[in-house]
C-alpha cells in the first residue's frame, strides 16, 4: 500500500501552489517554471501508468466486478473511454519498453 502520507503531502503541496502567487521577472523564469510543471505532470501521469499496472499485474479488480484494470480505473477515475484506452495503452509500453518506462518516471514523456 502507498504511504498515505505521500499522497497527503502532495495534495497539501498542490493546493499550496494553486494560491500562491505567481510573478515572473523575465522570459527565462517563465520557461523555466513551465518546464518544471510539465515534468512534474508528466511524473504523476507516470504515477497513474504506475497504478494502472500494478492493478492489471494483481488482478485486484475482478474483487468488485471489474473486468480488467481498464475499467476499474476508467470508473474510479471518472476517464473517458478514449482516456482510459490511452491509459492502458502507456501502462502496456512502460511494461514492454523500459526505456520508455525510464523516459515516463523521469519527467520526459
Amino acid at each position: 500500500m502507498v504511504d498515505e502520507g505521500l499522497l497527503q503531502a502532495m495534495d497539501e503541496a498542490l493546493d499550496e501552489l494553486l494560491v500562491t502567487p505567481i510573478a515572473l521577472d523575465s522570459w527565462a523564469e517563465g520557461a523555466a517554471l513551465v518546464r518544471s510543471v510539465e515534468a512534474c505532470a508528466r511524473k504523476l501521469r507516470a504515477v497513474q501508468v504506475r497504478v494502472q499496472g500494478e492493478l492489471d499485474g494483481s488482478g485486484l479488480y475482478s474483487a468488485d466486478g471489474f473486468v480488467s484494470a481498464k475499467t476499474m480505473v476508467r470508473h474510479c477515475g471518472r476517464l473517458s473511454p478514449s482516456r482510459a484506452a490511452a491509459r492502458e495503452r502507456g501502462t502496456r509500453m512502460a511494461v514492454t519498453l523500459p526505456d520508455v518506462w525510464a523516459a515516463l518516471s523521469a519527467g520526459m514523456l
